[in-house]
């Protein structure tokens, strides 16, 4: 069966819940490339499967082809399959880490209103002090007036934001 007929089966029973989908995998590998390379002076071939986030290439899998006979090898064809070696390895470990990532948010996520404002005034912070480290730079001082601006004003809202969170916070815990 394939990933495709299976997602169809899983969406005709309603199946809702959390879940990684065909699809997101499907849009992840669209970002995997792939390093091939000839062991000099044998019949391997070695196919690196990376996925490309931001500056990180990350390795999803790494697959080998080879012949017994130097008189069989072919470097076309060790590529070839390979590469296919690799796609499905690939998806396969994509799945894995996925699952895994949202195995992790649902049994981390928030339990009620004061920990979902624990964990957005964080976030806010973390985003916040970003905001604040990038105003610093050089790049940011050769920004359009208006832009610098826009960037002000977000500063700004976000600094609001985070003293209404604080304020509910300590709200909660002086009740």
């Amino acid at each position: 069966m394939s990933d495709e007929e299976m997602e169809k089966e899983i969406v005709d029973k309603g199946l809702v819940y959390p879940r990684i989908t065909n699809d997101e995998i499907e849009l992840k590998m669209k970002g995997v490339g792939y390093n091939c390379h000839v062991v000099p002076g044998t019949t391997t071939t070695v196919i690196t499967a990376t996925l490309t986030m931001g500056h990180i290439n990350f390795t999803l899998s790494n697959e080998i082809m080879a012949c017994v006979d130097p008189r069989n090898f072919d470097a076309e064809l060790g590529v070839k399959y390979g590469t296919e070696k690799a796609t499905k390895s690939a998806k396969d470990a994509l799945w894995a880490f996925e699952g895994y990532r949202l195995a992790y948010e649902i049994a981390n996520a928030p339990k009620n209103a004061k920990e979902r404002a624990v964990v957005e005034l964080d976030e806010l912070l973390e985003k916040y002090c970003s905001l604040k480290a990038y105003m610093c730079t050089d790049h940011y001082k050769v920004l359009p007036m208006e832009t610098k601006s826009l960037l002000v004003d977000q500063r700004d809202a976000m600094e609001d934001y985070s003293l209404a969170l604080d304020t509910r916070l300590k709200a909660w815990k002086d009740s």
